[in-house]
């Protein structure tokens, strides 16, 4: 099984008791489901439930950024930009013109990634005009286009998984953070207690070291600075589960969060996305007033994180998987 993916394990149980016919290929990354002479795909993490064009542009941060703000749904900005290689596609006009221009319109904070990336790899903060030229030839060496977006105060990010409009999973990401003693600095502190998340989990040296790295540059943290008794220090501004983030769980059934179900509905039902992903960011403006915004959506929905971290997070995983499973077939045949 490649990398021992979790939804393959999930989905061989959930084919077996269901009666339904399972083979893979492509090292598991191509999964053939077939029950009563119908045959369904699930394709890495995408199932045969989304069109291509909604699959497209929920991949697309860009373009997804456009089908929903065509709906009026409130979400983060992603300014594509490509490279002059492919000129052609974009006429004369070159790129570092509106880029310096898209700099200066988001206040000369900005978040570089590629625009059709995932898990918070190669995304980068940006303050000055060389940091973010440099960020962007370094997306395009390995990608075809980049988004560049505001660096926004988030208070907390949610994800959504939505399927027919139903939430079937609801819960926070919590950046990795350490608590401050008033007597030890902060690199102490990180060898001590290493990288915890509010939700009480202790992270592996790697997502620590990354913090004493890259993300303590981009954070500016003083790693010689002793913080005071019981002073919270997030190490990474970033809120992806592969970059050290904790779950917290919530409930899709309290009312509280009615607000984060209707933006995550609403933003799937703009691109007729039936089974995907949303993550959400509660901001909070300078004049103290909060808001809710998209940051973007996932055709692909990828649970091998919550399904390690969370509390009974393996038997959620795999009931989202199995209502998954029987949506592709239900039209034609139904899943018992």
């Amino acid at each position: 099984m490649s990398a021992g993916r979790v939804m393959v394990k999930l989905l061989r149980e959930i084919a077996h008791e269901s009666g339904i016919g399972m083979e893979t290929s492509g090292h598991d990354w191509v999964i053939r489901l077939e029950k009563a002479g119908v045959v369904r795909w699930v394709f890495g993490y995408d199932f045969e439930l989304n069109s291509a064009a909604a699959h497209l542009l929920a991949k697309d941060k860009s373009a997804g950024c456009e089908a929903m703000r065509a709906a009026g749904v409130a979400c983060v900005a992603h300014e594509l930009f490509i490279p002059p290689s492919l000129r052609k596609f974009v006429g004369d006009v070159g790129s570092f013109n509106s880029l310096h221009e898209t700099f200066e319109r988001f206040n000369r904070d900005v978040v570089v990634k590629p625009n059709d990336g995932t898990g918070g790899l190669d995304v980068m903060r940006c303050r000055s005009l060389a940091e973010l030229e440099e960020a962007v030839v370094r997306v395009w060496g390995r990608q075809r286009s980049v988004c560049v977006s505001p660096f926004e105060l988030i208070v907390r990010e949610m994800r959504l998984v939505v399927l027919d409009g139903e939430v079937l999973v609801m819960y926070e990401k919590r950046r990795p953070e350490v608590v401050g003693d008033g007597r030890s600095t902060l690199l102490e502190l990180l060898g001590v207690q290493g990288a915890k998340s509010d939700a009480g989990s202790t992270w592996a040296d790697g997502a620590m070291l990354s913090a004493v790295g890259r993300d303590a540059r981009e954070m500016k943290l003083d790693l010689s600075r002793v913080p005071k008794q019981d002073e919270v220090v997030v190490l990474n501004w970033r809120h992806n589960l592969g970059q050290g983030a904790g779950i917290v769980q919530l409930d899709p059934m309290d009312g509280s969060h009615h607000e984060a179900i209707e933006l995550a509905r609403r933003a799937g039902e703009s691109m007729n996305l039936r089974f995907g992903s949303v993550d959400l960011i509660e901001l909070e403006s300078r004049d103290g007033v909060r808001m809710m915004k998209v940051m973007e959506i996932n055709a692909g929905v990828m649970m091998e994180s919550f399904a390690k971290q969370a509390t009974g997070g393996l038997e959620k995983a795999k009931h989202v998987y199995a209502r998954a499973v029987e949506a592709m077939f239900k039209p034609l045949c139904g899943v018992s």
